[in-house]
């Protein structure tokens, strides 16, 4: 399948002397059917030759930490997010429209923010930490302390070990 992208084709036809802007190219583009989309991950990527056996082990633990009334917690960093007025997808109910920078600098940013997600598979609960950190591996320890002394040893009073 063929990809076209209007500032290619611009600057291709500029290469031949045609004064041509990206707005006409889309909507010549537009005619024959072609729209913008987003690629689509269906493309088998290949086979692990030692996945099952991981999958097997892992299985087996969790049974294990189950039984045994241990936590199984899933533990995951997300994107940072800059903090400011600065532009996000989606909509909100407001009575008006918000105002957002036409660019999303980095300099524009008030901050940065780092989500941080505990999900307690056991008991289908999960807990989310913003942190400042750039440290990935600090505020994940940072994140799973603060979980244990707040919330985990109180649902877990008898745990002796966390998967």
């Amino acid at each position: 399948m063929d990809r076209f992208d209007p500032r290619e084709i611009v600057s291709t036809l500029r290469d031949q002397d045609l004064c041509v802007g990206p707005r006409i190219v889309r909507r010549i583009l537009d005619t024959p059917g072609f729209a913008r989309r987003q690629i689509a991950k269906v493309l088998p990527g290949g086979e692990t030759l030692d996945r099952d056996p991981r999958f097997r082990h892992l299985a087996h633990l969790i049974q294990d930490f189950q039984e045994a009334g241990n936590p199984i917690l899933s533990i995951d960093t997300k994107k940072k997010e800059f903090l400011g007025t600065l532009y996000r997808d989606g909509q909100v109910y407001c009575q008006e429209a918000l105002k957002a920078f036409d660019h999303d600098f980095p300099s524009l940013a008030q901050g940065v923010i780092i989500p941080h997600g505990i999900y307690d598979l056991i008991l289908n609960h999960g807990w989310l930490h913003l942190g400042l950190s750039h440290d990935t591996t600090e505020f994940a320890c940072d994140s799973l302390r603060f979980f244990w002394q707040r919330d985990g040893q109180l649902l877990y009073p008898n745990a002796s070990a966390i998967l």
